[in-house]
């Protein structure tokens, strides 16, 4: 949240640093061309998607600028062990009684899919396919707004042309050419700062979450399906580390991967 907000801080410093070295800071206010813009781009997503992606779209971008929860994956690793051995002494029931505030909901969800489902292999497709649905829902969040900041460029050309048309319907006024020709161009401006100060980047932090949320819902899925089938928590855990080391940041030296095999012979 907080480089969210920085950076449009600063992107609208930019702006406002450029706008007020042209001193014409009147001439840069064309609310023709923001109506232009805002509408075009608004309509044009509507027509190209339905009101379902536009709403999960904007429940996106509201994430982009709230705290947020950040994901340690050795830290997680560590906390789905723990829950392993709860596993082991107490069932899946008693797992669950174990989960806190700062337990992920996927998790929570996953556990409650786990105690009503028997069988290892229908689980593991039951809760591959809830996460391919969040996935598909972020991914398709992030594509629509990428396509708005495909949009507002182009429309504010749009704006710019019928403001050159006006430019041209007044030739007869040599002095107006100039200022009307200026008041033309912001709708571009408009445009082109719409699309990449606010559609391209909330696209990509949206992407961003996405595809560490995706990292987190794979090792849930192998931690639950193993804490069902019965595998020992330090199996589990070796299982886990080996198999993410790099997304932990690189490979696992050889004194913790052969600490872990040991830990996780029978």
């Amino acid at each position: 949240m907080l480089t969210s907000l920085i950076g449009l801080g600063l992107g609208a410093g930019v702006i406002a640093y450029g706008v007020a070295e042209t001193g014409s800071i009147g001439l840069l206010f064309n609310l023709h061309g923001i109506f232009i813009v805002i509408g075009g781009v608004l309509a044009a997503t509507l027509v190209n998607s339905d009101g379902k992606e536009l709403l999960v779209a904007l429940q996106g971008a509201k994430m982009v600028f709230r705290p947020r929860r950040v994901i340690d994956h050795d830290s997680l690793i560590s906390r789905l062990a723990q829950l392993a051995q709860v596993a082991r002494r107490e069932g899946l029931f008693g797992v669950h009684g174990e989960l806190i505030g700062t337990d992920s909901p996927f998790l929570k969800s996953a556990l409650d899919i786990a105690m009503v489902s028997a069988n290892p292999e229908l689980l593991r497709s039951n809760l591959e396919t809830k996460a391919e649905v969040e996935m598909h829902n972020e991914i398709e969040a992030s594509n629509l707004f990428r396509t708005m900041g495909v949009f507002a460029p182009m429309f504010g050309l749009i704006g710019t042309i019928f403001g050159i048309v006006r430019v041209l319907q007044n030739l007869s006024n040599p002095d107006s050419i100039g200022p009307s020709m200026a008041l033309a161009l912001t709708s571009a401006l408009y445009g082109i700062v719409f699309s990449n100060l606010l559609c391209v980047p909330i696209a990509n932090k949206i992407r961003s979450r996405a595809l560490e949320m995706g990292t987190e819902h794979a090792m849930v899925i192998e931690a639950v399906v193993d804490m069902a089938a019965g595998l020992s928590p330090a199996l589990i855990e070796a299982k886990l580390r080996g198999v993410y080391a790099e997304w932990l940041g690189g490979p696992m030296d050889r004194e913790r991967m052969a600490a872990e095999a040991r830990r996780a012979k029978p």
